[in-house]
């Protein structure tokens, strides 16, 4: 299959684009290709005979976690501040893109201070919501990734909305 993508130019008066509008629209193309590389991945994936990726759920925790980026640049990130959610989020998004992740990568992706992760990923293993790994490679670094049952249970929430989404 043969995929082509035109992007078309846009005409805007003079003096009426902000930078607030430009930014959205990046936003919105942004989505765009993520959401165009789930679906060259699927296909990709489907020719050559391999389960394709959970792309319904990726792309639904992607759009979960633009979502509360808009809503905090809009109202400001310290009223809806939920660092545990944010960093199960990031965890799910890490795994399902099979991606290893640092507390000190975590924090960045997270847009989070590495205190705040820190000390919530210890509030989070002690829930056995998380499991940190040594890195082979390097005794100093660790690696922190969503306990399987956490996985499972962020699964079943993704898929529960999307039940949601779809019924409404």
């Amino acid at each position: 299959m043969v995929m082509i993508v035109v992007l078309e130019p846009i005409s805007v008066p003079p003096g009426t684009l902000s930078i607030e509008a430009l930014v959205e629209a990046l936003r919105c193309l942004g989505g765009k290709v993520v959401a165009l590389a789930d679906d060259l991945a699927a296909e990709s994936a489907f020719a050559i005979g391999v389960q394709p990726p959970a792309v319904p759920i990726r792309r639904m925790v992607f759009d979960a976690i633009n979502i509360r980026r808009r809503r905090g640049a809009l109202f400001g990130e310290e009223l809806f501040s939920d660092p545990a959610w944010e960093i199960l989020l990031h965890l799910f998004l890490a795994e399902l893109d099979q991606v290893r992740l640092t507390a000190g990568g975590l924090a960045h992706r997270a847009n989070l201070p590495q205190t705040t992760v820190h000390r919530w990923l210890l509030v989070l293993a002690a829930r056995t919501l998380l499991v940190k790994r040594a890195d082979p490679l390097d005794a100093r670094r660790m690696f922190v990734e969503l306990h399987p049952d956490a996985s499972l249970a962020m699964r079943q929430y993704f898929m529960q909305r999307g039940a949601i989404q779809d019924a409404s």
